[in-house]
């Protein structure tokens, strides 16, 4: 079996130390990726008005084809990777919320069962463990596969996309107005994070959104 290559520089990682190898990208590389600025704040979101939406890097070539072999070439060790990253920069403010649940953006399931594993459930999870923090996958659910939402060209044709495909499973054992995280790997017209917005803020929950990264002119809030 060949070796896994960096998904940034694309050189080998067989002579790359353990931690890099098990990982699967390059320290250096990973550490080069363009920080967003943006910060997570530091008091819990409230039941009503604007969600925050805060990601941890910039949607840049080299962010991209790291999600690109993680989400479409199997790379299940790069999700581990970003966790882990994500983790370190979020993870210590949410420690100091009371309460607070994480929750992964629902997978499309046909793109799930291909994968083989969740992307945003490896990332939520990391992200819940380093913040002590409670992790479901079971909370939103899609009920059924929608289009690539990047190909349509209006919010309009995109709100239309998702209607009636993020519902709710077991949202029911959550007592209501407990703030939750809502985790996702990449922001880019916000439009799925909006859509589970709406299911959320509908039973009173207070929401931040977390992702990697976000493309220029993503969304720093959702809601009015």
């Amino acid at each position: 079996m060949w070796p896994a290559r960096c998904p940034i520089c694309g050189r080998w990682l067989d002579v790359a130390g353990e931690d890099e190898r098990r990982n699967g990208i390059h320290h250096s590389c990973l550490g080069g990726l363009l920080p967003s600025g943006q910060v997570v704040p530091s008091r819990p979101p409230r039941p009503r008005g604007p969600v925050p939406v805060v990601w941890r890097w910039k949607d840049d070539p080299a962010f991209f084809a790291v999600l690109h072999a993680m989400k479409y070439e199997g790379r299940s060790d790069l999700a581990v990777s970003l966790g882990k990253a994500l983790a370190a920069w979020a993870g210590p403010v949410l420690a100091a919320w009371p309460g607070g649940i994480v929750v992964p953006v629902p997978d499309d399931p046909v793109r799930r069962r291909r994968r083989g594993f969740s992307p945003v459930g490896i990332l939520s999870r990391s992200l819940a463990r380093a913040a002590g923090r409670r992790w479901s996958d079971g909370l939103l659910v899609r009920r059924r596969p929608a289009p690539a939402l990047a190909t349509l060209d209006s919010a309009q044709r995109r709100r239309r996309a998702l209607g009636s495909v993020i519902g709710v499973s077991r949202l029911a054992e959550i007592p209501g107005g407990c703030p939750l995280v809502l985790v996702d790997d990449q922001v880019t017209t916000g439009a799925t994070l909006a859509a589970c917005v709406e299911v959320l803020q509908a039973r009173g929950h207070a929401v931040l959104a977390v992702a990697l990264a976000g493309a220029r002119g993503a969304p720093r809030q959702l809601g009015s």
